[in-house]
């Protein structure tokens, strides 16, 4: 296997959610699967599922969107309490409201009060500032004195979207630090919540990483599985606490035994690469991956008589499904107690491509493109990679380039074109070089770039322009463009 060097995250670079999906894209630089059809075929890490984006941008006025579904993980119902409040029309009917629920509500119907009062606050004042875009607030310093200085200079609502963000601040705070019940400690996904708030810098509250981690680190000791994960990836990247393996890997298998599924795959490709100084488990890998899939919804392959697969709270995670699928295909799992099943591992493919996950959609396109594991077929190839391609997936895009410049032969699926060629290898160059792992798909998608413009295919004819491009791909490691620099004048006719 070959390793490529992991690149460092800059961790003042923006919010905690924003470094967590960073680095679950970046883990798998030196994930690289032997795979006898395509030596970089990657095992995927980009866990990108809404749990880990509790707080997501709105389209109203670029600020943050409160969604509580998301929010709070799912513990709440977003139905549960939707007709028991209106959306207040006055700063005093927000503060009655709030007044009324600490006296009679519980600590479940208080949090649902405060997710209101946020949803609320964005319908009545959508330019409301006590609610920040992560790009408008500058990272916090990590020094112990800045956690002892005030969050937000306080002072009476000027609107009533403000008085709205401000009861929640208030509420949701006291839920975290403090419960109903004797002994027990705050509020677990009030505790998530607030963890979230200092992580993406909501609700007024600057970027603060070791709040936010304190907060995650709480309630996760109230067995909040979310929270739990989140920590781990605190813990591996050092981000509001110093970095530990040991204990990322103890967080990732808590939350996975939490039936956590993000944290069964995170911990499966762990094992199966011996990331954070663990030792290689590869058996105990497809175990937690399988654990993963199962765990996760997501629809069945064609032919199928059932629409989904076993699911809790209707997650879905189509990159353990591709993951499993991978080490099934590239037999992998030989070492393990799993039989390797390539009619198996097409469905599971099937079952993440039709959840949109792009890599599964082009390693279908590639299947049926060779028929490998399956019959060859030029329409469904086209089609897959056309679906990953529009993501932007270089491989797809370089893939479809190839399709262009032929068209679909024994079908009428595809019109050869050599203006579609070009564009779709530029477009493969660009979404490749700004990836690490794509560094050999970059060198290629030059390189073809090169014969492009030296033949004019989709361009006008450029012996200058095609020594650039030849340049570039050996500046990437290309062999043949080494060649044709190295002996310009055996290339050039």
């Amino acid at each position: 296997m070959n390793v490529q060097q992991q690149h460092p995250i800059d961790i003042n670079s923006g919010s905690l959610l924003d470094i967590i999906e960073g680095f679950i894209q970046s883990t798998d630089t030196v994930n690289e699967i032997e795979d006898p059809i395509s030596p970089v075929e990657k095992l995927p890490t980009n866990l990108l599922i809404p749990s880990t984006l509790a707080l997501s941008r709105s389209s109203i006025g670029g600020g943050i969107s409160i969604v509580p579904s998301t929010l709070t993980s799912g513990s709440i119902s977003s139905n549960e309490f939707h007709d028991k409040w209106p959306i207040p029309d006055s700063i005093d009917q927000v503060k009655s409201l709030c007044e009324s629920e600490r006296l009679e509500g519980s600590a479940r119907s208080q949090l649902a009060l405060c997710l209101h009062l946020m949803e609320s606050a964005w319908k009545v004042d959508p330019e409301n500032s006590m609610v920040l875009s992560p790009v408008s607030v500058k990272p916090q310093p990590h020094h112990i004195l800045s956690n002892l200085l005030p969050n937000h200079i306080q002072h009476a609502p000027n609107t009533l979207g403000e008085a709205m963000v401000m009861e929640a601040r208030q509420m949701l705070k006291q839920l975290a630090n403090s419960s109903q019940n004797p002994g027990q400690s705050g509020d677990a996904e009030a505790q998530f919540l607030l963890g979230s708030c200092y992580g993406m810098g909501a609700l007024g509250w600057p970027i603060n990483h070791y709040r936010a981690f304190q907060w995650y680190n709480q309630a996760s000791k109230q067995n909040h599985a979310e929270a739990t994960y989140r920590t781990a990836v605190c813990y591996e990247l050092g981000i509001g606490t110093e970095r530990d393996g040991d204990r990322a890997i103890t967080y990732y298998k808590k939350a996975s035994h939490l039936l956590h599924a993000p944290s069964m795959y995170k911990l499966g490709v762990i094992l199966m690469r011996g990331y954070c100084g663990y030792p290689v488990s590869k058996r105990e890998a497809v175990i937690w991956l399988q654990r993963a899939c199962s765990t996760s919804m997501a629809p069945l392959a064609p032919g199928e008589d059932n629409t989904t697969i076993a699911g809790t709270e209707g997650v879905a995670l189509p990159h353990a499904l591709h993951a499993l699928a991978m080490v099934q295909l590239t037999k992998e799992c030989e070492e393990t107690s799993m039989i390797p099943d390539s009619i198996y591992a097409i469905k599971l493919l099937h079952n993440a491509a039709r959840l949109g996950y792009a890599p599964s959609q082009s390693k279908l396109g590639e299947c049926y493109e060779c028929g490998h594991f399956c019959p060859e077929d030029e329409s469904q190839s086209i089609y897959w990679y056309t679906l990953a391609a529009k993501q932007g997936y270089p491989e797809a895009c370089l893939a479809l380039s190839g399709w262009y410049l032929t068209g679909s032969l024994k079908t009428n699926t595809l019109m050869q074109s050599d203006d579609e060629a070009y564009l779709w290898a530029r477009k493969a160059a660009s979404e490749a070089k700004s990836v690490h792992r794509f560094r050999s798909l970059t060198a290629k998608a030059y390189y073809i770039l090169g014969m492009y413009h030296e033949k004019g295919i989709g361009v006008p004819k450029s012996i200058e322009n095609s020594i650039k491009w030849y340049k570039k791909a050996a500046n990437h490691g290309h062999v043949e463009a080494l060649k044709l620099t190295q002996s310009q004048s055996s290339v050039i006719v």
